[in-house]
């Protein structure tokens, strides 16, 4: 009677122990995919951003050449010449 309880004793803790590890691997495989998941979201972050600061970049790099050109007045030579012309 004893033997058939320790028995039943051992394959009970058994059954405990690869519950155990079997939700503690299920766990670190749903946290290995939901890393995986932010690390693209982030990635894709990082892109928008990027593109972001080019395109203002590039905005700023039209704007300051817009402001150069409406800046620079023509010379006297260049209106006589422009209004000659026609």
């Amino acid at each position: 009677m004893e033997y058939l309880l320790a028995v039943i004793v051992g394959l009970v803790g058994l059954l405990y122990y690869s519950n155990t590890k079997r939700k503690s691997a299920e766990a670190l495989n749903e946290n290995l995919e939901t890393k995986e998941k932010i690390q693209e979201i982030d990635k894709q972050a990082i892109l928008d951003l990027t593109g972001l600061l080019f395109e203002e970049k590039k905005r700023q790099d039209a704007n300051s050449e817009l402001k150069e050109k409406l800046d620079d007045k023509p010379s006297q030579e260049e209106l006589e010449e422009f209004f000659n012309k026609s």
